[in-house]
């Protein structure tokens, strides 16, 4: 099992596709993720102990593909409870050059 944060994967510049699914170890905010510039896919799936809002992901101009299931049979995540922050993050990903249906 994975324990810790995401903010091993800050640094990580040339990551193009990232899925981190169902591990309940890992805590702390999806603010890592902001510095994944040449992120085309991105999964975060079943992650019970993130916090936070969807607002670092404004910045992924070249994400593709963006896969958020905040919710596991018995224990919902609430990644975007500030609803302001979550519709800027619509937003702008209507914006996104390259998100595709």
């Amino acid at each position: 099992k994975l324990t810790g944060t995401l903010e091993p994967l800050a640094g990580l510049s040339s990551l193009q596709s990232l899925t981190v699914d169902n591990c309940s170890k890992l805590a702390g905010t999806i603010d890592p993720l902001r510095g994944l510039s040449s992120l085309k896919e991105l999964g975060i799936i079943r992650m019970k102990n993130l916090t936070g809002t969807l607002e670092p992901l404004t910045r992924l101009f070249t994400l593709e593909k963006l896969n958020i299931d905040g919710h596991s049979s018995s224990h919902p995540v609430h990644l975007a409870e500030d609803k302001a922050a979550t519709a800027r993050f619509a937003e702008a990903a209507a914006t996104f050059p390259n998100l595709k249906d």
